[in-house]
């Protein structure tokens, strides 16, 4: 697991908070660093997308919320854990 807190403006009310993603157990160094940055770009061009969904502390997210205005899911969501933003990739189940 990869994990960064974004910092800078770019990351508007986001600044502060902890993104992971799953890597391969095998990595370098190296490719560490280069996939924290991939993942730091990629979560600053999603937020300048609006792709991410900000929470406020405590909210509860209802079944309509996991989807945007365009009935797209969420890129990413907004997560309280212990008085600290994360920003999680949404679980959504599909019927058949």
């Amino acid at each position: 697991m990869v994990g960064i807190r974004l910092q800078g403006s770019e990351f508007g009310p986001f600044d502060g908070a902890i993104v992971e993603t799953p890597v391969d157990t095998h990595v370098s160094e190296t490719e560490t660093f280069q996939a924290q940055d991939r993942l730091a770009g990629n979560m600053s061009r999603l937020i300048r997308d609006g792709r991410v969904r900000f929470n406020p502390p405590g909210y509860q997210m209802q079944q309509q919320d996991w989807f945007d205005a365009q009935r797209r899911p969420w890129a990413g969501v907004g997560e309280w854990r212990d008085n600290q933003l994360y920003i999680v990739r949404p679980k959504l189940a599909t019927s058949h």
